[in-house]
Protein backbone atom coordinates (compact mmCIF):
# COMPACT_ATOMS: atom_id res chain seq x y z
CA UNK A 1 0.00 0.00 0.00
CA UNK A 2 1.38 3.34 -0.90
CA UNK A 3 -0.12 6.58 0.88
CA UNK A 4 1.25 10.09 1.54
CA UNK A 5 2.94 11.26 4.20
CA UNK A 6 3.83 14.56 5.21
CA UNK A 7 6.29 15.54 8.01
CA UNK A 8 5.64 17.75 10.54
CA UNK A 9 7.52 18.86 14.08
CA UNK A 10 4.80 15.97 15.50
CA UNK A 11 6.29 13.56 13.33
CA UNK A 12 4.78 12.33 9.71
CA UNK A 13 1.34 12.86 9.36
CA UNK A 14 -1.46 11.76 6.47
CA UNK A 15 -1.35 14.10 3.67
CA UNK A 16 -4.11 13.70 1.97
CA UNK A 17 -8.02 12.27 3.15
CA UNK A 18 -7.02 8.94 1.22
CA UNK A 19 -3.82 8.73 3.76
CA UNK A 20 -6.13 9.27 6.49
CA UNK A 21 -8.57 6.57 6.02
CA UNK A 22 -6.09 3.77 5.46
CA UNK A 23 -3.92 5.24 8.46
CA UNK A 24 -7.45 4.37 10.60
CA UNK A 25 -7.29 1.00 9.91
CA UNK A 26 -4.02 0.35 11.98
CA UNK A 27 -4.55 0.32 15.59
CA UNK A 28 -2.90 2.99 18.19
CA UNK A 29 0.55 2.27 18.96
CA UNK A 30 0.83 -0.67 16.08
CA UNK A 31 4.08 -0.82 14.64
CA UNK A 32 4.64 -0.86 10.86
CA UNK A 33 7.53 -0.96 8.42
CA UNK A 34 7.76 1.05 6.09
CA UNK A 35 9.85 1.93 2.76
CA UNK A 36 9.99 5.74 2.38
CA UNK A 37 10.46 7.40 -0.94
CA UNK A 38 10.13 11.58 -1.66
CA UNK A 39 8.15 11.87 -5.02
CA UNK A 40 9.28 12.85 -7.64
CA UNK A 41 8.45 16.07 -8.34
CA UNK A 42 6.69 16.45 -12.07
CA UNK A 43 8.84 19.83 -13.01
CA UNK A 44 12.30 18.05 -12.52
CA UNK A 45 10.74 15.15 -14.78
CA UNK A 46 9.61 17.29 -17.47
CA UNK A 47 12.63 19.60 -17.35
CA UNK A 48 14.79 16.04 -17.60
CA UNK A 49 13.48 15.50 -21.08
CA UNK A 50 13.38 19.06 -22.13
CA UNK A 51 17.53 18.96 -21.72
CA UNK A 52 17.78 15.64 -23.35
CA UNK A 53 15.33 16.75 -26.18
CA UNK A 54 17.10 20.26 -26.33
CA UNK A 55 20.63 18.64 -27.08
CA UNK A 56 19.40 15.42 -29.05
CA UNK A 57 18.12 18.46 -31.41
CA UNK A 58 21.63 20.35 -31.12
CA UNK A 59 23.93 17.20 -32.57
CA UNK A 60 24.25 15.10 -35.50
CA UNK A 61 25.68 11.70 -33.91
CA UNK A 62 22.20 9.98 -33.22
CA UNK A 63 19.33 9.75 -35.67
CA UNK A 64 17.42 8.36 -32.78
CA UNK A 65 15.87 10.11 -29.61
CA UNK A 66 16.03 6.40 -27.68
CA UNK A 67 19.77 5.78 -28.77
CA UNK A 68 20.88 9.00 -27.52
CA UNK A 69 19.04 8.90 -24.60
CA UNK A 70 20.67 5.50 -23.73
CA UNK A 71 23.81 6.89 -24.79
CA UNK A 72 23.76 9.76 -22.16
CA UNK A 73 22.45 7.88 -19.55
CA UNK A 74 25.55 5.51 -19.87
CA UNK A 75 27.82 8.96 -20.02
CA UNK A 76 26.26 9.98 -16.91
CA UNK A 77 26.69 6.66 -14.85
CA UNK A 78 23.31 5.62 -14.57
CA UNK A 79 23.94 1.95 -15.53
CA UNK A 80 23.84 -1.64 -14.42
CA UNK A 81 26.90 -3.31 -15.32
CA UNK A 82 26.41 -7.12 -16.83
CA UNK A 83 29.43 -9.57 -17.43
CA UNK A 84 28.85 -11.32 -20.82
CA UNK A 85 29.62 -14.80 -20.66
CA UNK A 86 32.77 -14.19 -22.89
CA UNK A 87 33.71 -11.78 -19.59
CA UNK A 88 32.86 -8.79 -21.51
CA UNK A 89 31.70 -5.99 -19.56
CA UNK A 90 28.44 -4.17 -20.89
CA UNK A 91 26.88 -1.16 -19.46
CA UNK A 92 23.08 -1.00 -19.35
CA UNK A 93 21.17 2.01 -18.97
CA UNK A 94 18.87 1.97 -15.76
CA UNK A 95 15.27 3.09 -15.92
CA UNK A 96 14.69 6.79 -15.50
CA UNK A 97 10.93 6.05 -15.40
CA UNK A 98 8.92 7.86 -12.63
CA UNK A 99 8.22 5.09 -10.11
CA UNK A 100 11.56 3.85 -10.59
CA UNK A 101 13.89 6.75 -8.30
CA UNK A 102 12.76 9.03 -5.73
CA UNK A 103 13.72 12.99 -6.15
CA UNK A 104 17.18 12.89 -4.34
CA UNK A 105 18.44 9.53 -6.68
CA UNK A 106 16.86 11.33 -9.75
CA UNK A 107 18.46 15.05 -8.65
CA UNK A 108 21.32 12.75 -9.26
CA UNK A 109 21.23 11.55 -12.37
CA UNK A 110 20.00 15.07 -13.89
CA UNK A 111 22.95 16.88 -13.02
CA UNK A 112 25.41 14.13 -14.16
CA UNK A 113 22.83 14.23 -17.29
CA UNK A 114 23.30 18.21 -17.45
CA UNK A 115 27.18 18.00 -17.04
CA UNK A 116 27.49 14.88 -19.82
CA UNK A 117 24.75 17.61 -22.29
CA UNK A 118 26.52 20.88 -21.83
CA UNK A 119 29.89 18.95 -22.78
CA UNK A 120 27.99 17.33 -26.18
CA UNK A 121 27.15 21.13 -26.34
CA UNK A 122 30.47 22.25 -26.78
CA UNK A 123 31.30 22.86 -23.26
CA UNK A 124 28.24 25.01 -22.25
CA UNK A 125 28.34 26.56 -19.01
CA UNK A 126 25.93 24.73 -16.96
CA UNK A 127 24.18 27.64 -16.20
CA UNK A 128 23.74 28.46 -19.40
CA UNK A 129 21.93 25.47 -20.18
CA UNK A 130 19.55 25.27 -17.49
CA UNK A 131 18.22 29.05 -18.47
CA UNK A 132 17.96 27.12 -22.06
CA UNK A 133 16.20 24.26 -20.29
CA UNK A 134 14.07 26.41 -18.74
CA UNK A 135 12.62 27.99 -21.82
CA UNK A 136 12.31 24.89 -23.47
CA UNK A 137 10.21 23.04 -21.42
CA UNK A 138 7.88 26.28 -20.82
Amino acid sequence: MDIFLTRTLAGLVPADEAAKQSVKRWKIGETLKCSVRKPRCYKNHKHYFALLNLTFENQDRYTSFEHFRKAVQIAAGHVDELITIEGELVLLPKSIAYDALDEMEFSKVFGETMTVCAKILGDLDLDELRVEVERYAA
